[in-house]
């Protein structure tokens, strides 16, 4: 059964045993925070070494992260009563299912090269997944830990958080296992290829090569000992599906043990606990038994719809930098430390982020339980204006220095970042807890989940136009700059051809730079500045809406 004995309501033990479920679960349906270590390797899922006119965009291979998050906010919100009813054990479950069988459609979308099976898959068989797990498995352990309210939410929104920390790696080494190269036709050579419409044949026009420069390659995993030259497009492989594939399975396996053992208190357990703002608690009175507000009520008062606001501006920072967090590394300091930001370093710089992104929903939930909800969402609010604001400044100093003390400023700047959002999210039950009532929390921290819904979609969008727009500028001004006749030997066409070439995906940023004149600054590094400003703007406006914020009035508690 799902729910516990009775026998368990005298021991402690019993209780804190519950914490290793709930936390596995988050643990499981938190990989999407991972997701940017699959953009680099889809982005050239038929070229392999580099993108080609038939792959997809990185704005099409990031999609993937926010659709999870969106769709996840819509599902929690849709299931959440029903969720209530059937308990954590059967949601979980079905959580598993949708994970399981998510991940393995997704899978099919990379290996068919179709978009929305992918999309289908992964973005919304994971939101699925998410919608029915991740309220039910905080629930239940807001149950089980009533006078740790902080700690309990910050230890399943924590493993959420942290889902990055298996996903990455295991990814990562599963692709390398999968990986098949390509085939090899030698070195860039005049006359070796041919150009047709922006797109790169053999001299008889009869088979696509795709070309791998240095700078292609150093974006690469150095297991894969590729050299520069042509390659055939269409051979060899990525791994990137097969290794979504095994992820799928291994998921499925860990919720559905998770399902099988977490479990909601026996009727009459109890644990004295704090007052909530608007009512007094009785010290030992069952916590299903306090007073609340009714969440039909709640989800209509200011106070709602202020701090789903706040979250969407805290969340949309942190959708931004986890939807690119490997690729951007790679295009803003691969070129200014080539040595130090390898391949490997941007996989790991991804783990750091997780790792910022875990550790602030445990630290700071558990800190909010000390100082306060509200004055813990005053730090994130505040905090994360000057961080994002300091990014552009060391990726300056990097890049004219090539300071590696500077480099390590800007992924603390990162990390902290994360911490901050991490902590917006895994304290927010919390502070519904203490506005509204323990046990209307959980159905109405599931609607919460719409600010993140919105969040999910808005900052990633916010990073890719801006990027493209500082991209498509940077190209042209290089345009105008380079020797015409260095153009045309690595292109194999004239200048004038150059939009043919940038939709084939033959003229990119970083190929460009290759014939540069020496005296023009690289200006790769700084096409996300006007994106970090503007997270900058999004943390003002979320300060200034959760000084707004003010307690629920005593008159709208009422008991069960």
């Amino acid at each position: 059964t799902a729910v516990a004995p009775a026998s368990w309501n005298d021991k402690p033990s019993k209780r804190w045993s519950m914490v290793v479920p709930a936390f596995i679960t988050n643990f499981s349906i938190g990989s999407a925070w991972g997701w940017s270590i699959y953009t680099g390797p889809i982005t050239r899922e038929n070229g392999v070494v580099a993108s080609i006119a038939s792959d997809w965009s990185l704005s099409e291979a990031s999609t993937p992260m926010p659709l999870v998050f969106a769709s996840a906010g819509v599902f929690a919100a849709a299931l959440s009563k029903w969720n209530t009813k059937v308990g954590p054990r059967t949601s979980i479950l079905l959580g598993a299912c949708a994970a399981g069988g998510g991940l393995a459609l997704g899978s099919f979308g990379i290996a068919t090269h179709n978009l929305w099976a992918l999309y289908l898959g992964y973005g919304f068989g994971n939101g699925l997944a998410v919608g029915f797990s991740y309220a039910p498995s905080i629930q239940a352990l807001l149950l089980w830990l009533p006078d740790k309210k902080g700690l309990a939410t910050g230890t399943c929104i924590g493993a959420y958080g942290c889902g990055a920390l298996l996903f990455s790696p295991v990814s990562q080494r599963l692709m390398n296992h999968y990986y098949k190269a390509p085939e090899y036709l030698g070195k860039i050579q005049e006359g070796s290829y041919i150009t047709k419409d922006g797109r790169l044949f053999t001299p008889d026009g009869t088979t696509e090569l795709v070309m791998a420069t240095s700078q292609d390659l150093a974006k690469l995993p150095s297991e894969y000992s590729l050299l520069e030259g042509l390659y055939v497009a269409g051979t060899g492989s990525t791994g990137a599906a097969a290794a979504l594939a095994t992820c799928g399975a291994l998921y499925f396996c860990l919720l559905t043990l998770s399902a099988f053992t977490i479990r909601t208190p026996a009727p009459g357990y109890s644990i004295a606990t704090k007052p909530t703002t608007g009512g007094e608690a009785v010290s030992g009175l069952d916590e299903s038994q306090q007073p609340a507000v009714p969440v039909s009520v709640a989800l209509r008062t200011p106070q709602f719809g202020l701090l789903v606001s706040t979250l969407f501006c805290c969340a949309s920072g942190g959708m931004a930098l986890m939807s690119v967090a490997k690729p951007m590394m790679g295009e803003i300091f691969a070129n200014a430390l080539p040595s130090l930001v390898t391949a490997s370093f941007s996989s790991t710089y991804i783990l750091l982020m997780s790792g910022g992104n875990v550790c602030g929903r445990l630290g700071w939930a558990t800190l909010s339980d000390a100082i306060g909800r509200r004055n813990t969402y005053y730090i994130f609010t505040f905090g994360a204006i000057p961080l994002y604001l300091g990014m552009p400044y060391f990726i300056n100093v990097v890049t004219t220095t090539n300071s590696t003390a500077a480099l390590y400023c800007f992924i603390g700047s990162t990390v902290c970042a994360m911490s901050l959002v991490g902590g917006a999210y895994s304290t927010l039950p919390a502070y519904w807890a203490d506005i509204f009532g323990t046990r209307v929390a959980g159905p109405i921290h599931a609607w919460a989940l719409l600010g993140g819904t919105a969040a999910a979609f808005v900052g990633p969008a916010v990073l890719f136009t801006l990027r493209s727009r500082s991209e498509e500028k940077a190209i042209q001004q290089l345009l105008a700059q380079v020797d015409r006749a260095e153009f045309e030997k690595l292109f194999g066409a004239p200048i004038e051809n150059s939009k043919q070439l940038i939709e084939a995906k033959t003229l990119t940023l970083t190929r460009l730079v290759e014939i540069k004149p020496v005296e023009v600054v690289d200006p790769t590094p700084f096409i996300y500045d006007t994106t970090l400003y503007s997270l900058a703007g999004f943390a003002a406006m979320g300060a200034l809406l959760h000084c707004m914020v003010r307690p629920v009035p005593k008159s709208l508690f009422t008991k069960p």
